[in-house]
């Protein structure tokens, strides 16, 4: 089986997973940190962690729980739209993106789409939000991971160059 072969496995498995996305409700926005755009969106079931995180930033929700979706947006741009705005993006300082991410809590993704071959991923929110992952990692030496979708199974993770690859995700 050759690349393409490999990441079209990958990605009707992914396609499934994210089918299975639609309905489910944000319940945890993470913000990593003020200097970089890398954010994750838990949906979904609270599945207990067999680690607790420990952070003064997170809610004991967020310490002691993972979703059974997750979207771990790691080094690609992303941004969030309203029907006619932009909300924020990964280059606004860490303040902004927690409060204004924060719109998403509760709200359940409606919709999904995704382009081939970038794998560039829109996820769309019920009251009009969007949001958008632009998979600019490509330099194989220095570049870093887009982004990774875990669904309870399995983790689908966009790599440099938007390879995909698929693994056993664990708790």
């Amino acid at each position: 089986m050759g690349a393409f072969d490999e990441d079209y496995h990958y990605f009707a498995q992914m396609e499934a997973a994210l089918n299975a996305l639609v309905g489910q409700v944000c319940w945890s926005v993470l913000v990593a940190d003020d200097y970089t755009g890398s954010i994750t969106l838990s949906l979904g079931e609270r599945l207990a962690r067999k680690t607790l995180l420990e952070s003064s930033r997170l809610t004991p929700e967020q310490q002691q729980f993972t979703g059974a979706y997750e979207l771990d947006v790691a080094d690609c741009c992303w941004r969030l739209d309203a029907p006619n705005s932009i909300i924020t993006s990964w280059t606004d300082h860490g303040d902004i993106k927690r409060q204004t991410l924060a719109y998403l809590v509760g709200q359940p993704i409606v919709a999904w789409e995704i382009t081939w071959p970038g794998l560039d991923l829109t996820v769309h929110f019920a009251e009009q939000m969007v949001l958008r992952l632009f998979c600019d990692q490509t330099d194989p030496v220095e570049g870093g991971e887009n982004y990774t979708l875990f669904s309870p199974e399995l983790a689908f993770r966009v790599g440099r160059r938007s390879l995909l690859d698929a693994f056993p995700r664990s708790f």
